[in-house]
């Protein structure tokens, strides 16, 4: 049996005893109350700009009975109406960040008039919330602060624009190896041999007119040669001695802080200012202890 039309409908199974002396029958009645229900839709933007207001949408197109729908965000009534058929209720956010992740639901109870259970159907979404500003963002990451030359790299570019085209740039001569996915691309080296490594990150937002924006980081490379110069193994007290102790190659030296200790007290600490050197210049950092030899 398909029913075809709402509301109580009473169905009766009889029995009939053919050839019974006084034409006995039997019989028995239920009664059925029948509805439709469509599913509950809620629509919204797939991305919401800060300070950009957005309706959402709670529909029931089609329902048969005492209908109650309700826009919620967690425990928070949004907006709520009532129908015997279809309806639809409507309420404006307005995005900040804080809203960003959270859930709306659209939920619909229907109540029938010879039914006291009730039916509850819900859908739900994400509010996915973009800030504003000069329409997207940029940010470049990479697994290292410094790369030992010889090691290798991994850069993420990744931004906020809906529809991005995001390019790495560098240096000739160093190999990369780029995966784009959504609104983020990870460069591996894996060998950096060059001491020069500025990498750029280039996008182009198709969805904010094909805005482009760059973001240039210089990563620092070094080595690890140490070394301090031949010494004197005894040393006469209130004499004063010369210690040399030569930094390891690094790019830009600036980056670089040679010290002498004696425990964990730091006795001398220099650092290169001159931000002019080139990254061929492979005159070392040298940091000179002038020691006076005591029990101390």
């Amino acid at each position: 049996w398909t029913p075809q039309d709402t509301g109580l409908t009473e169905l009766t199974c009889r029995a009939d005893f053919e050839d019974y002396p006084l034409n006995l029958t039997r019989s028995d009645n239920i009664s059925i109350e029948v509805y439709v229900f469509s599913e509950p839709v809620i629509q919204a933007p797939l991305t919401i700009v800060v300070g950009k207001p957005v309706d959402i949408t709670c529909s029931v197109f089609n329902a048969s009975g005492n209908l109650q729908l309700a826009l919620k965000n967690g425990n928070m009534t949004l907006a709520r109406a009532s129908s015997s058929t279809k309806l639809i209720i409507y309420h404006t956010v307005h995005p900040k960040m804080e809203l960003n992740g959270q859930q709306l639901t659209c939920e619909a109870e229907l109540t029938l008039q010879h039914h006291s259970e009730t039916i509850v159907k819900q859908q739900k979404t994400t509010l996915n919330v973009h800030p504003k500003g000069n329409g997207f963002e940029v940010v470049m990451n990479t697994d290292t602060t410094a790369v030992e030359i010889g090691g290798s790299l991994n850069v993420t570019c990744t931004t906020t624009c809906l529809n991005p085209t995001i390019d790495m740039e560098l240096k000739s001569g160093l190999n990369k190896y780029c995966l784009q996915v959504n609104n983020s691309n990870t460069c591996q080296f894996p060998v950096v041999e060059k001491w020069d490594l500025p990498v750029v990150c280039i996008v182009m937002c198709k969805s904010e007119n094909n805005t482009q924006k760059e973001v240039k980081k210089q990563i620092t490379v070094y080595n690890r040669d140490l070394v301090i110069a031949p010494h004197p193994e005894v040393m006469e007290i209130n004499k004063t001695y010369q210690l040399d102790c030569t930094g390891p190659r690094v790019y830009p030296i600036t980056k670089l802080h040679l010290k002498w200790l004696r425990g964990n007290k730091v006795v001398k600490s220099v650092k290169s200012t001159d931000s002019r050197k080139l990254p061929d210049d492979v005159t070392p950092l040298v940091n000179i202890l002038d020691l006076i030899a005591s029990k101390t």
